[in-house]
């Protein structure tokens, strides 16, 4: 701002602070006053052989943003599975003044193409952050994704004959349970080679995986795991009427 009189010699003097009526003693003016907040000025011009000039005075006021917050988060590079480095300090910076207490969540904004198995997401205790200064808070974000898994067969361990006795007793008991029953002048080869068959059927249909206290289980599917590439985190905080987000990547290996 600038202060001018129209009196030749006239000495303008000027007061900041609240301080309403300037005197000789106060600020003599010499240039431009820079005023960085809401502020009101008070001048008055003193010349030889002139009354003093009635105190003018002008109020400036500056408008400040609002406060607000940002948010950042740590990159995070993990193998699917992984129960270790797989977290991301989440940081709310206060902006402005502002003070409060930020709720805090997170979901995936981006990820590979076809992606199975996404990773999920959680602050647990460390939200909401309270900010009761100028320094900054921060967060724990908790990223959990799914190993892959080989499904596999049975093991030779855990097959087993179930449901028949007589071919849990063997297959040589369940041949003369078959061949007793067949008269002696019928026991050609034809007949023979019939009865091997059902053997083989019988014992095949009957072999299954089985589980503690012989119940039949059956084989674990394979699961592939969290698909590996990159991936958007978007964190969304929240204060009273003020909303900010910030974005976390996340690398799977």
């Amino acid at each position: 701002m600038t202060i001018d009189d129209a009196t030749n010699a006239a000495i303008i003097y000027y007061t900041t602070g609240g301080v309403s009526t300037p005197t000789t003693s106060s600020t003599a003016y010499s240039g431009k006053i820079t005023v960085s907040s809401t502020e009101t000025i008070h001048a008055i011009a003193i010349a030889p052989g002139y009354n003093n000039s009635a105190v003018a005075s002008a109020t400036y006021i500056i408008n400040l943003a609002p406060p607000s917050f940002t948010i950042g988060g740590a990159t995070v590079s993990v193998a699917p599975g992984a129960t270790t480095g797989n977290t991301s300090t989440v940081t709310i910076t206060p902006a402005n003044g502002f003070t409060g207490s930020v709720a805090l969540s997170a979901v995936i904004a981006t990820s590979p193409a076809g992606a199975v198995h996404l990773p999920t997401l959680s602050f647990g205790s460390t939200t909401p952050v309270s900010i009761t200064g100028a320094a900054a808070g921060t967060a724990t974000l908790t990223i959990s994704t799914t190993a892959p898994v080989n499904g596999g067969a049975c093991n030779a361990e855990s097959r087993a004959p179930l449901g028949v006795p007589w071919v849990a007793g063997g297959g040589g008991v369940l041949a003369c349970v078959l061949l007793f029953g067949i008269p002696g002048r019928r026991r050609n080869w034809r007949i023979m080679l019939g009865v091997i068959a059902l053997l083989v059927a019988l014992s095949g249909g009957v072999m299954a995986c089985c589980c503690g206290g012989g119940n039949v289980c059956n084989t674990p599917a394979s699961i592939p795991g969290t698909t590996a590439g990159a991936y958007t985190i978007t964190v969304t905080g929240i204060s009273g009427g003020i909303t900010a987000t910030g974005t976390v990547n996340l690398a799977v290996q």
